[in-house]
Order: C-alpha cells, then structure tokens, then sequence
C-alpha cells in the first residue's frame, strides 16, 4: 500500500507538529537595572579619502533588559581594553552600573566558554569586581540567552550607520545618539 505525499505531509503536520518552530517562551524582564545584554558585530564601514581606501568596524551594542535601552560603541578591535572602555562608556550612557552583563562568549570577555562555569578572562573579572558587577555569559550556541540583543547587530549596521561616509572612527562615534533607540519587544 502506498500513500501519496500531500496526505503524509497532512497526518505529520497535525499529529506530530512537523515544521512548526519550537514555541516561544516569555522570560520576566527583571528589575531596571538589573540586566545589561552585550553583542558585538561588524557594523560599517569607514572611507579614507587620503589613500582611496575603506576600512571595517565593529561596535560593541548594549541592550538593558528592561527598558530594551540600546547603546552602540563603535571600535575597530574586540579586546579586553576595548570592552572596558565601551563598558565605562555604557555605564555613562545609562548612568549607572547594572548589576549583570551578559555577554555572548566573545574572546575579549571570556576566556573559556562552558555551560556551569565559563572563564572570565583575568583582566575583565578584575574590572568586574572593581565595578561590582557580575559577568553571567550565556551558552555556546544558544542565542535565546541574550535574546534582547542578539538581532542588534543588522538593526545597528542598517539603521544607524548604513548610507553614511564617515571617516574616523569619532565620526561614527558622533552617530552613537542617532544610533541609541528603544528596541522592539
């Protein structure tokens, strides 16, 4: 006995839900000042009139939890000194410290990814506890740990820095108040 296709493709949709996503779970947003979501991605570029030349860069995009706040600081390296330095200028930007940063496993904030016990590298925890505040990376793979900044990274490269000539990274930097914007639920 053989069954055609359209009537397997029904009885797999409506008893064993094939093709339907995994369902979305709402997560409590926590208290202001809680939680602090950081991402980092390449975002624009800028143009060096002198040698006819364009040169990449990055940001470092912050999103609180609660507010969906967002703070973009662009830098040309992702390294420990630079995640401090757009730290500081977040924690000026939302004028205060939040309680939790949550990064994803980049190499300038965590040493060594694991589920139970990532590595903080030793000069960011040193910041850390200088600045009290706790580092909880999320897991390897697992975008929905971080999922208020997790789409940042295209919104900010469209929306914020897309179309424009800049040609230092201070111009791109003078951007940083059109680039800060409530960000969709």
């Amino acid at each position: 006995m053989s069954i055609c296709y359209p009537t397997l493709y029904r009885f797999a949709v409506e008893q064993l839900q094939f093709g339907r996503t995994a369902p979305t779970i709402p997560i409590l947003d926590g208290d202001p000042g809680q939680e602090l979501q950081v991402d980092t991605g390449w975002v624009g570029w800028l143009t060096l009139a002198l040698l006819s030349q364009r040169r990449r860069f990055r940001a470092w995009i912050f999103t609180a939890v609660f507010s969906r706040y967002r703070f973009v600081y662009p830098t040309f390296e992702e390294t420990t000194a630079r995640a401090i330095e757009a730290c500081e200028a977040a924690w000026q930007f939302f004028g205060g410290i939040f309680r939790v940063l949550i990064p994803d496993n980049t190499k300038a904030i965590i040493a060594q990814a694991d589920a139970l016990t990532p590595r903080v590298t030793p000069a960011f925890l040193e910041y850390a506890q200088a600045r009290n505040f706790h580092v909880d990376a999320t897991r390897v793979r697992h975008p929905r740990d971080k999922a208020r900044v997790e789409r940042a990274v295209p919104t900010v490269r469209d929306d914020c820095f897309a179309g424009e000539i800049l040609v230092t990274l201070d111009d791109a930097r003078s951007l940083v108040p059109r680039g800060v914007w409530l960000a969709s639920p």
